[in-house]
């Protein structure tokens, strides 16, 4: 993001291109603003401030089971069945090492709802 900023890309830029080159959910535009504000100020840390954070009740282990019940969930209907952010979702998927399931469920986000040719 500092590099794109240096490039002179808007912060909006930013955003959808990392969102596109890693993943849905990456990073939130506000967050992208917030990181753009910070090195229009001067700053050039990479270093998230630490920040208040509140205790989650979200269960990896129920994502878990529900992803290997189902491996024809995708992340946006993981994301609607536990009621949380995208970005948790793939986070969790990837810290419980379940790179295969966040593969195939990306991937499954893109295949057509019809076998009708666009």
């Amino acid at each position: 993001m500092l590099y794109h900023f240096e490039k002179g890309w808007k912060a909006a830029q930013s955003f959808c291109n990392l969102n596109g080159l890693f993943a849905e959910g990456t990073i939130s535009e506000c967050r992208c603003r917030k990181w753009y504000g910070l090195f229009k100020s001067g700053g050039t840390s990479l270093e998230d401030k630490q920040a208040i954070s509140r205790s989650s009740d979200f269960d990896d282990q129920m994502l878990l089971a529900a992803a290997q019940r189902d491996e024809s969930f995708t992340t946006q209907m993981l994301t609607d069945s536990f009621n949380v952010n995208h970005s948790t979702i793939v986070r969790c998927l990837k810290k419980l090492k379940k790179d295969r399931l966040l593969g195939a469920c990306l991937f499954s986000n893109l295949i057509p709802m019809s076998n009708t040719e666009v």
